[in-house]
C-alpha cells in the first residue's frame, strides 16, 4: 500500500529521467546512485529500469533512472 508524500509549502518537485541507451556496468550504476544519495539537494529515486545485455552478461544494455529533485525557491 503506497502512501502519498506530503510536500512542504514552497518546495517544488522536479522530475528527472536519466536514460543510458548504450548501457553500462552495474558497478557504474551503483556509483551514480551513491552520488545521487550524497547530493546536497534532496533527491529521491522513484524508478529504475534495467535491461540485460544478452551478449555480455557483465553489462546492462539499457539503464533508466527516474528521480524527483526537491527544490525550494529563494525568498
Amino acid at each position: 500500500d503506497k502512501t502519498t508524500a506530503v510536500i512542504p509549502k514552497g518546495v517544488t518537485v522536479v522530475p528527472i529521467t536519466v536514460q543510458l541507451k548504450s548501457g553500462g556496468r552495474f558497478e557504474n550504476l551503483l556509483e551514480f546512485l551513491k552520488s545521487v544519495e550524497g547530493n546536497q539537494r534532496t533527491m529521491q529515486v522513484t524508478n529504475i529500469t534495467l535491461g540485460p545485455d544478452e551478449a555480455d552478461r557483465t553489462r546492462l544494455s539499457q539503464i533508466t533512472v527516474a528521480i524527483n529533485l526537491y527544490t525550494r525557491g529563494k525568498n
